[in-house]
């Protein structure tokens, strides 16, 4: 979402706009979150299934691809159609971070998917939660060379974050 800087005298949003934009970035963020959970749990569901219906993670991984294929050709062709009918491939601009990338997800979601098979959904939202605050403690010591600490509202979801990891765990 861009946002026009207030006091410049131009581009600056009326009240009535700002509240419109408001709610659908908040709209936007619950149904995220609203698909996301479904997602889990679903996707728990179809891992932990029992009887004659029971696949392997990659079977299951490869039934997922299925969607997601034919959106990324569809969203090759739209944005790079000319590009891809001059020959220049699908691959174009691949370079060695390109590539390190792709197999860091492609690595992610295999252990994503392991942990959903013989943990559940629970325990990976932790997971996920812990990396964030890894990735956000990490991000502050290394770009700022530990000059600027975190903000305290930074420092208070980290500490309920992992106050609630502590708290699952001894609960189980």
């Amino acid at each position: 979402m861009v946002q026009g800087e207030k006091g410049r005298g131009h581009d600056v949003p009326s009240d009535r706009a700002q509240m419109g934009e408001t709610l659908r970035g908040m709209v936007a963020v619950f149904t995220a979150a609203f698909t996301s959970g479904f997602a889990g749990v679903y996707l728990e569901k179809m891992y932990k299934e029992v009887g004659a219906q029971k696949r392997s993670v990659w079977f299951r991984n490869a039934q997922l691809a299925c969607f997601s294929v034919p959106v990324a050709v569809i969203g090759s062709g739209w944005c790079d159609g000319e590009r891809l009918r001059a020959n220049e491939g699908i691959f174009q601009g691949y370079d060695s971070i390109v590539l390190l990338v792709i197999a860091l997800q492609a690595a992610g979601g295999l252990v994503v998917a392991s942990v959903l098979r013989y943990a559940g959904n629970i325990l990976k939202c932790f997971a996920v939660s812990i990396s964030i605050c890894n990735c956000a403690v990490a991000t502050t010591i290394l770009s700022t060379n530990g000059e600027h600490g975190l903000s305290s509202s930074s420092t208070l979801g980290i500490a309920l974050v992992i106050g609630s990891t502590f708290l699952y765990s001894n609960a189980l």
